[in-house]
């Protein structure tokens, strides 16, 4: 029965009559054996109910009944599902049937938020569904998914489980997956809240078209199953013979027929805890049996990287790849934490109060994991996330107190998790940990992160042979480290190193302080390598004769690194604390050069230290920059002299210009590698939002200086970091009328990759925003080119180049969002063996505007990023690349090469001439993509070779043309635009103001396209 059908029904014959409808129909297939016997009686009741409202409701009229009919409508089937869900769910307690018995235990092992072998524990024991995050998945091959506890953040989102196993429905290869992820990543956690969903009869609210089936979980570790799987049992035997089954007294065979009857979801776990590598095969070999005895059974299994690899199961239809947690992920996270924290606190208890308690806890930790990069690099650990909750709520606040943290991860790593799993371990956590203590402090001292695995064994050998005896070998413990613990990456092949740099760091503090080598960081006070290592020693020792070693030094390096001593160190004479306040504060208010820039220095060093993290590339700070700090500036740039009255040096500099504000920024992306040594990261203005999203802690009627904001009034100043993006540099060219190079200019661009896969890359350049007057003067160019009219661009990104048929193809082979793609749709496919170049290099053509779009939907969902044509007001501003401002009289060039077209510089058909050139070569096909010099943008090919698509729909004129970058769209959808003329087309049609319109569905093998997007945050 169709839900329009449902509607025709509940509209004609009132609401009730189609529940009862309902459930005659499922009367039917009750006795058919297709439904259960609680859905009729769920649809008779819901019938009963509602034709005694019906009664009420007729008497205040008709059409208040159809007007409830439509709204029930839409949310029939949520209540369907909900009711019957309830009813099944009692109807088995009721009934005393065995499912319902084994779906009741599954809830009692399955409903805590697991925190095994944790050190610090909470008070209470966490709703797992209440506290749970649904996880991010990928398919993946496994050989590209990285084993690293830490793994950098990206924007790839993935998808839920739950798409996974509705697209079982109908994809054979779903029905049979692994999943695959670094140690914490969640694997087992997800496994568990399946269960759990499933055995509450809850599937349905996690998608609405999610399978029902009867939830087997195993954990491939226990003895039961090895013995199952060394007997060569069957899973229905397996799964009989668990403790937890026998204890409810299962009827023969039940869960023999239901494998065999497309019922059941098994989810067999751990993999790579099989720890014998023989073993883990003949594990592999069973799960490959089962899949092959029970086909209609869905199956699910986890594994780390190393344990799938060493033991592949034939059978798996999609590897998929554990993500990482996003940063709103791990902002869920921890506010979900902390407010089931709070509840269990106030004996069950949730009203306002306790929820606002825990978003105050909870913004207490974002924030500090903002403002600490290795915690916020372990964050997107879930497994890591969970300790430094734990360790923030009960051991004290951090960063402070990381040494507790960082104690906490080694000991859970190195032996707790696994012993709480009843992994057998030769070594105890304190062994393992006194072996890499020495080979982090020998790692440290070289200045090296990575080793190889013969360089390693030397350096741990004596230690490990005064733990462990002859009973390990060096090889094996560092080979047992990475593949257990995690605390060990295999960073390229045979290439070792720490799963982070602060785990490094802390061992060799460690080191240091239980070998009485305090000697070797006062010797390195001023070395930046070390600083983590002096900040971490100094959170567990005596501080004072660090800060004395940086006072005797006195440099901005040292005395930064000693004032962080001073905040995070065990204790401090108070003579040497006095010492370092006198030097820095009243250094600010000196009239000597030296000393107030020595001072000035370093507060404006702490300052880039201690910005916010807003995600992975951006930092902002949170107050705003001093009278001090500026002066600086001043100093080093005008040759300034002091401009604040004594005891303001620490005061919000104001008073300043919007140019002096951006001549600060610029200043100090030059001046931060000798304050810190970072020298990929530059300063900009913030932008509004980010000012009203980040709130400075000064006065509120202090205003700021932003990009894209009101600069006009006196505003303070403050700064946002960002990474500095990959840069390229090119030349350009101009000619004359007559076709001959007059200029040549040296350019820069900044551009970012993104992987499309199989070695095909998409580069991106960074299109700075701008001013400029669209379309052609009045005595030039066409009709459709007329009026001119000023446009305001934002910064975006577009294309270097062309897409290439090598792109297309990585990207049209991807699942398809609305429409199938051609993998190869392209006409010209003939290497160019005299350039080097292969057809794949060459554009792409042949594909329609709807082809196009696809391609950016399909683009946008494999990066995370969203990706689309750009509007025309974007393709020209970018082929123009005039830099300058706006100008009510503009003077552009036809060509962004200058007055005219050679067939050097472009290729079209050059048989034809613009101005005064000579004729050239009509190469009567497409060119590799950047055969040609490029525009001052750095972008290639804006002139000829294909034709490109733009997002707008055409206009026969630019009457009623936006002013900005929008897409400017028409209810006649028949034509779309095109730029850039081709290879087939004479030079005037490859002008930067030449328009084109054609059939969206059109094919024809000189019709390309490049792509845009709107720019990563960039000053």
């Amino acid at each position: 029965m169709t839900w329009e059908k449902v509607l025709e029904l509940l509209i004609n014959y009132g609401l009730a009559s189609i529940f009862f409808a309902l459930a005659a129909h499922s009367l039917v297939q009750y006795v058919e054996g297709e439904e259960t016997l609680w859905r009729v009686i769920a649809f008779a009741s819901a019938g009963i109910i509602t034709a005694f409202f019906t009664k009420i409701l007729k008497q205040v009229g008709e059409q208040l009944e159809e007007l409830i009919a439509n709204w029930i409508v839409k949310g029939l089937q949520g209540i369907y599902d909900r009711i019957v869900s309830v009813l099944e769910v009692i109807g088995w307690k009721l009934s005393f049937q065995f499912r319902g018995k084994y779906y009741q235990s599954l809830i009692y092992d399955c409903r805590d938020y697991r925190t095994l072998g944790l050190k610090t524990k909470g008070e209470f024991q966490l709703d797992l569904e209440k506290v749970f995050v649904p996880l991010r998945v990928k398919p993946e091959s496994v050989e590209r998914i990285s084993p690293d506890l830490i793994q950098s953040y990206n924007t790839i989102e993935g998808s839920s489980i739950w798409d996974f196993l509705v697209a079982s429905r109908t994809t054979r290869q779903f029905q049979h997956m692994a999943i695959i992820g670094a140690p914490g990543s969640g694997k087992t956690t997800l496994l568990e809240h399946l269960t759990l969903t499933y055995a509450k009869n809850r599937q349905r609210r996690r998608h609405p078209k999610a399978p029902k089936l009867i939830p087997i979980l195993l954990y491939l570790r226990d003895k039961q199953v090895q013995d199952a799987i060394a007997d060569s049992k069957t899973l229905a035997d397996a799964i009989a013979q668990q403790d937890s089954i026998q204890e409810l007294n299962p009827p023969p065979r039940w869960f023999e027929e239901r494998l065999r009857n497309h019922q059941c979801l098994v989810m067999l776990d751990g993999l790579d805890e099989v720890a014998d590598k023989t073993q883990r095969k003949n594990a592999s070999r069973w799960v490959r049996a089962q899949i092959k005895k029970y086909p209609k059974a869905r199956f699910i299994l986890t594994s780390r990287p190393f344990g799938y690899q060493d033991a592949p199961v034939e059978g798996v239809g999609v590897i998929l790849d554990v993500k990482p947690f996003n940063l709103a992920q791990m902002r869920k996270f921890i506010e979900n934490w902390y407010l089931q924290n709070e509840v269990m606190r106030r004996q069950g208890k949730e009203d306002p109060g306790v929820r606002k308690e825990a978003r105050k806890q909870s913004s207490d930790l974002i924030h500090r994991i903002q403002n600490s990069p290795p915690l916020a690099a372990m964050a997107l650990n879930p497994l890591l996330l969970t300790m430094i909750a734990t360790v923030h709520s009960y051991r004290g606040a951090l960063p402070g107190r990381r040494v507790e943290l960082y104690s906490e991860i080694c000991d859970v790593l190195l032996g707790r998790r696994q012993e709480a799993k009843g992994l057998t371990n030769s070594l105890t956590a304190e062994q393992k940990k006194a072996v890499l203590q020495v080979l982090a402090l020998e790692l440290m001292k070289r200045e090296t992160l990575k080793f190889k695995p013969a360089e390693g064994s030397t350096l741990i050998q004596n230690k490990l042979a005064t733990v462990a005896g002859r009973e390990m070998e060096p090889l094996e413990f560092l080979e047992q480290v990475e593949k257990l613990s995690g605390l060990l990456v295999e960073r390229e092949k045979d290439v070792y190193a720490f799963a982070h740099k602060s785990f490094q760091e802390y061992l060799a503090a460690v080191q240091i302080k239980e070998s009485n080598q305090e000697t070797l960081l006062s010797e390195n006070i001023s070395v930046p390598w070390w600083d983590e290592t002096i900040r971490l020693y100094a959170a567990q020792s005596d501080a004072t004769n660090l800060i004395r070693a940086a006072l005797s030094d006195s440099t901005v390096v040292s005395l930064t690194l000693a004032l962080d001593c001073l905040e995070e160190g065990l204790s401090v004479e108070p003579e040497v604390r006095e010492q370092l306040n006198d030097k820095l504060e009243a250094g600010l208010e000196s009239t000597d050069p030296d000393i107030f820039r020595l001072a000035a220095e370093v507060q404006l060093a702490r300052r880039l230290r201690n910005l916010l993290r807003i995600d992975e590339n951006l930092a902002i700070d949170r107050s705003a920059v001093t009278r001090a700090e500026f002066q600086l500036f001043l100093n080093e740039q005008f040759d300034g002299q002091p401009q604040f009255s004594p005891g303001t040096a620490k005061q919000p500099i104001t008073g300043i210009s919007f140019q002096q504000a951006l001549g600060f920024c610029f200043w100090l992306s030059a001046k931060a590698s000798d304050l810190n040594g970072q020298s990929t990261d530059y300063y900009r203005l913030p932008t509004v939002t980010e000012t009203q999203n980040y709130s400075a802690q000064e006065r509120e009627d202090l205003g700021y200086w932003t990009v894209g904001g009101s600069n006009t009034e006196e505003k303070g100043l403050r700064i946002v970091k960002t990474q500095t993006p990959s840069i390229f540099q090119f030349d350009t060219v101009f000619v004359n009328a007559q076709g001959q190079e007059v200029q040549r200019e040296r350019h820069y661009a900044r551009y970012f990759t993104e992987d499309l896969g199989k070695g095909v890359a998409l580069e991106m350049v960074y299109i700075p925003g701008g001013i400029f007057m669209m379309g052609s003067p009045e005595e030039e160019g066409r009709d459709n080119e007329h009026p001119q009219h000023e446009v305001t661009i934002q910064p975006f990104c577009m294309s270097k180049f062309q897409i290439t048929q090598a792109q297309w193809k990585a990207v049209a082979v991807l699942p398809k969002v609305k429409r199938d793609l051609q993998p190869d749709p392209s006409n010209f496919t003939k290497d160019l063996a005299q350039s080097g170049k292969t057809r794949w290099d060459r554009p792409v053509e042949t594909v329609s505007w709807y082809d196009a779009v696809e391609f950016c939907a399909r683009l946008s969902r494999l990066t995370g990023r969203e990706y689309s044509l750009p509007s025309e007001a974007q393709w020209k501003y970018a082929c123009r690349a005039v830099i300058s401002g706006a100008s009510r009289n503009p003077t552009y060039s036809p060509f962004h090469f200058g007055a005219t077209l050679t067939d050097k510089l472009a290729n079209y058909d050059a048989s034809k001439t613009y101005a005064k050139e000579p004729q050239g070569e009509d190469r009567k096909q497409t060119t590799p993509v950047g055969s040609f010099p490029p525009n001052a943008f750095g972008l290639y090919d804006m002139h000829g070779n294909v034709w490109e698509w733009c997002a707008d729909a055409w206009h026969k004129n630019y009457e009623g043309a936006p002013n900005n970058e929008n897409i400017w769209s028409s209810s006649d959808k028949s034509i779309y635009a095109l730029r850039g003329g081709s290879w087939y087309y004479d030079p005037g049609c490859c002008r930067s103001a030449c328009r084109y319109g054609y059939d969206p569905d059109g094919q024809l093998n000189d019709i390309g396209f490049r792509v845009a997007r709107s720019a990563p945050r960039t000053p």
